[in-house]
Order: C-alpha cells, then structure tokens, then sequence
C-alpha cells in the first residue's frame, strides 16, 4: 500500500454459493481486509453471495472503526439494502437492474438514487439489451436510462447523483 496510491480495497468478501466447507476461512480473510481497509483509510468494495447475515454483522462491527465502501453488484432485497445504506455504505448497481425479472427495480423505487453507485461487474452482468455478451463501462448508459425510468429522474441527473456518490465514497474530490 505503500508504494503506489490506490482509491480503495477490494472486491472482497463472503461467498457461500456451492461449496460451504470454507466459511470460517472467509471471515477470518475479510476481517484482516477490512482491518487493512480501516487502517490505511481507504474504502472496500465487498463482494457477498449468500452471505448476508454473516456479512452484515461483520461490517456492523467495522463501522464504528469508520470503514466505508460500497456493497458491490447488490442484488439484495430492501431490508437488506436499508441495512447496508444504514451502515454507511453505497450500493453498487449495474446491468442486473436491466433484466425483465430483477427485483432491483422495487428495491431502489423505495431507497432512491443517494446511496448508489454505478458499475459494470465486467466483463459479466452486460445490461439489456446486450445481455450475455461481454460487459465494459460503455455499457452503463443502459442502466442509466433504467435508474432514470425507475426513479422518474432525466438521465443526466442519474449521471450527476451516482458521480457525486462514487466521489463521495471513493476520497475523488
């Protein structure tokens, strides 16, 4: 960390999809992440799968040592989100919010666009119309024109918020 400027930690966390025989393994590695995050003062990007339970009260834990982040390619429902938000944290949002059945959409009816940052998940998670071909950031004005339908909002102030947000959290301004 020393040796070059980094803008944050991650993606790092808890997955238990498939195999569980690791999990007391898992959260040993993220509290050391998230103990180098808090001492070097720089945000997390958390990675959680399954997880949730486990992974809140971890974070719940690391808060008050004034760690931050944001909870990346969220698909969570809205007590979770709420949950997170109340921690602090920014909710990544990608091309998931795109798909016909995603239940992304209701979440953020209900939590709005200041606690969420954009993201692609590249090269996976392509938005529609694209999906299953390879995702990049050039993608984003998919979900840009899907938050500003969700949030009756214009596209240029989905661009504005979700950029004051990653600035926010990010240390970029």
């Amino acid at each position: 960390l020393e040796d070059y400027k980094y803008i944050a930690i991650g993606e790092v966390g808890l997955d238990y999809y498939g195999e569980k025989n690791n999990i007391e393994s898992q959260k040993k590695f993220i509290n050391d992440i998230l103990d180098i995050s808090i001492n070097s003062n720089l945000p997390v990007s958390i990675h959680c799968r399954e997880a949730f339970d486990d992974m809140y009260n971890i974070l719940k834990l690391k808060v008050i040592k004034n760690l931050k982040g944001v909870i990346h390619c969220f698909t969570g429902n809205l007590e979770e989100a709420k949950k997170y938000i109340d921690l602090g944290f920014y909710l990544g949002i990608g091309g998931i919010v795109t798909f016909k059945n995603s239940k992304l959409k209701d979440v953020i009816k209900e939590i709005g666009i200041n606690n969420i940052v954009l993201e692609t998940d590249s090269p996976y998670l392509s938005p529609e119309p694209l999906r299953g071909t390879v995702n990049d950031s050039s993608n984003l004005k998919f979900v840009v024109k899907k938050l500003s339908e969700i949030l009756e909002l214009n596209t240029d102030d989905v661009e504005n918020i979700t950029t004051q947000n990653a600035n926010k959290v990010f240390n970029l301004k």
